[in-house]
């Protein structure tokens, strides 16, 4: 029970997702960055000290198995790039497909998710699943999606340097090479795969775009709506310098604020067109989907898609949904999906700001309820 606004901020309802997902934290923590994972124990200690916890042994060993998990995801990951650091320092037959391609003065750069390697005819299954770029000379022919293999590629091995290996894992990439040699397309592979589809639906978006605007504003639809950071180049030096000016830059990087935007038009539009509740929340489901797969990902746009996902399942289902919780949800999968993102700068401005917003939020919720109701909260 509490009377008064300072009572009500270390007060609000406690779930075991809170307590997970900080067990988890804790465990990446400890495992990647000693000072770290002790300021996150610290805190997270603070914390559940000051919440209203009416089962401390229920918290106890949420917290214990989420730091137990969060251990295991980040020493399994760190263990992958040991294998696949020992697999290099060899001349290596790569067969992957291709992820991104960027073409300068001095060749082309082809990035590429590694399906199979072979050394010497044997297998090297430890680099299956590593993002690789490859410089090249330029060859106009590749397409996002293509099926290659490369012969003869000497891949030297990641450095084991702390920071190195950790971008390495955060990107789960293990760097570039380069090579005189053009790639062999493989044609017993599908003509058109998932990733080449949609890579082709987003050029034609911006080739139709491009029919109706200048030069300078589709570069500016590419970064600010698809999310395509290297849409900004020396063409708009001068729109970089204005935003600087005016202290909106990271207007230009694409963030949840911008799906969050795009999402509540379009319920708003179908609110207008559709009377159906339901249907209306599966068509904006399907337009987050449709528009993710049509655009370039970030860290903070996906967590706001898992975020509003998630919640419009819980509407679906006629369930009461805590912003809180949520957030605990996706906070958690993420972390378990690449744990040493948590060292990555945007990682931690995005979740960080997001997570004092909706603790700011519920306390507002709680203060409206509390002003309504003459008796005091429980």
């Amino acid at each position: 029970m509490f009377y008064t606004y300072n009572e009500l901020f270390f007060h609000l309802p406690w779930h075991p997702f809170y307590s997970a997902t900080a067990g988890i934290l804790c465990g990446i923590g400890w495992y990647v960055n000693v000072p770290l994972g002790l300021a996150l124990s610290l805190c997270a200690f603070c914390i559940h000290v000051f919440f209203r916890i009416p089962a401390w042994y229920v918290a106890g060993l949420c917290f214990l198995g989420g730091m137990a998990l969060g251990i295991f995801r980040a020493q399994q990951q760190e263990n992958r790039y040991l294998r696949a650091c020992a697999a290099t320092q060899q001349k290596l037959t790569i067969e992957g497909t291709i992820t991104n391609i960027t073409t300068d003065e001095t060749g082309q750069a082809t990035t590429i998710l590694i399906t199979s390697a072979q050394a010497k005819k044997q297998a090297r299954s430890a680099l299956n699943g590593w993002s690789l770029t490859i410089r090249h000379p330029i060859n106009q022919a590749l397409q996002i999606g293509q099926q290659l293999r490369w012969e003869n590629l000497f891949l030297r091995p990641p450095s084991l340097e702390h920071s190195f290996s950790n971008y390495c894992l955060q990107k789960n990439h293990l760097g570039s090479v380069k090579t005189t040699e053009l790639p062999r397309p493989l044609p017993l592979r599908p003509t058109l795969s998932f990733e080449q589809y949609w890579s082709t639906l987003r050029a034609k978006i911006v080739d139709h775009i491009a029919r109706y605007t200048d030069t300078e504003t589709v570069l500016l639809i590419r970064s600010i709506v698809l999310g395509d950071k290297t849409a900004l180049q020396e063409s708009t030096i001068d729109y970089r310098s204005q935003f600087q000016y005016w202290g909106i830059s990271h207007y230009l990087a694409r963030s949840g604020l911008h799906i969050s935007t795009i999402i509540f038009l379009v319920v708003f539009i179908c609110s207008l067109i559709i009377p159906n509740h339901t249907m209306r929340i599966i068509l904006a489901m399907i337009f987050s989907i449709l528009f993710s797969l049509v655009s370039w990902n970030s860290v903070s746009y996906l967590r706001a898609l898992s975020f509003v996902l998630i919640l419009f399942l819980g509407t679906l289902r006629k369930r009461s949904t805590h912003a809180l919780v949520i957030f605990s949800i996706v906070t958690s999968l993420t972390l378990l999906q690449a744990p040493h993102v948590l060292l990555a700068l945007d990682f931690q401005l995005s979740f960080l700001l997001s997570g004092v917003l909706l603790w700011y939020t519920q306390i507002n919720f709680f203060t409206s309820l509390a002003n309504t109701n003459s008796a005091p909260i429980r």
